[in-house]
């Protein structure tokens, strides 16, 4: 059975295979690619020039089976949130008082098709847990400063400028729909750039 040693092995032959005389290997990983990279370093850890762990699932820590349960614990903690702000909290009380119970709601009227009056037939459950999940990605300190300066590089949303749906995601991301109005006018799409280092079969 293929297990995280044999993947530790298999990134040190491709970083052997890959090598370049002067170019420094540094080895990122992220979650489970923590965890992979840590078993790395247990068996080369001279191997590479240095190993940056992003959001660490240590060994003996980070296991599947609560995956799961630690994103719901995630989400409860942001419908606390939720609660205590004014806006969120008047909003999503005109579905449930308890803001957990009011994204089950949500869920179930996904489900049965009467979410939107059949208005967005495309949205379905990975769809919503996928915005969901990058929106609260972006909850920020809100007594911190927007700095709003990326919207120049934004590139356009594939909906009419008065479509309902794009005043409403403008809205949840930006705040506002005249600010993604304005950004919409100056963007363009962003150049192709190539992977700065991309692997080659040697």
């Amino acid at each position: 059975m293929f297990n995280t040693t044999q993947a530790a092995r298999d990134l040190a032959a491709v970083i052997d295979r890959t090598r370049e005389n002067g170019v420094p290997v540094i080895v990122y990983g992220v979650s489970y690619g923590t965890y992979w990279a840590l078993r790395y370093l247990r068996l080369y850890p001279t191997h590479s020039d240095g190993v940056i762990l992003d959001s660490i699932c240590a060994p003996g820590h980070c296991t599947l089976d609560e995956y799961d349960r630690n994103f719901d614990e995630n989400g409860m903690m942001v419908m606390d949130a939720c609660l205590s702000d004014a806006t969120c909290g008047a909003k999503l009380s005109t579905i449930d008082a308890d803001p957990w119970t009011a994204v089950g709601n949500v869920f179930a009227k996904m489900d049965a098709g009467t979410l939107c009056d059949g208005e967005y037939p495309f949205l379905d459950r990975p769809l919503v847990r996928q915005v969901l999940a990058m929106m609260e990605a972006f909850i920020t300190d809100p007594t911190a400063a927007v700095d709003s300066s990326c919207l120049s590089e934004l590139y356009p949303l594939e909906f009419s400028a008065d479509s309902e749906l794009n005043m409403a995601l403008s809205s949840a991301y930006f705040g506002t729909s005249d600010m993604y109005e304005g950004a919409v006018q100056k963007s363009s799409p962003a150049p192709f750039t190539p992977p700065l280092n991309p692997v080659r079969a040697r």
